[in-house]
């Protein structure tokens, strides 16, 4: 995560500097907030759903006005991590290794697409020398 939202700080646009700053955040308040480690998947842990809600909200937010591909995946894998935690919620005989190895391997996929993101950022801007990070609102 250092490396990939180092990277996006250090060489992307402003949409890629949002979602690394996003991505940030949202591990700092992860690792603050209590935490039952040996039981933590066997019940839906509401305070991770909320900052897994208000990270869909920000990256809705980005799809909406970046001039980018990439935050729509980025998006559509959060809304998937989010319908894992209500799955749990209505579901609580999910095997608490399924909730935990989906919940916690999509932010890698996640970091992945920022990384790209930045890459294809640098390339425009070396093709065409610039690269428009927000779509013109009418």
């Amino acid at each position: 995560m250092v490396v990939s939202c180092g990277f996006a700080f250090w060489k992307g646009g402003a949409p890629e500097r949002w979602a690394a700053l996003a991505y940030c955040l949202a591990a700092l308040v992860t690792y603050i907030i209590p935490t039952r480690f040996w039981t933590a998947f066997e019940s839906l842990d509401a305070p991770l759903l909320a900052i897994d809600i208000a990270m869909l909200a920000m990256l809705v937010a980005l799809t909406a006005r970046a001039n980018r591909y990439w935050p729509i995946w980025a998006a559509a894998l959060q809304l998937v991590l989010v319908t894992v935690h209500l799955a749990k919620a209505y579901s609580p005989t999910i095997l608490p290794v399924v909730y935990f190895a989906v919940s916690s391997r999509i932010a890698y996929v996640m970091l992945v697409l920022l990384v790209v993101g930045t890459v294809r950022h640098i390339q425009r801007v070396r093709r065409f020398g610039d690269d428009p990070n927000w779509t013109p609102v009418n």
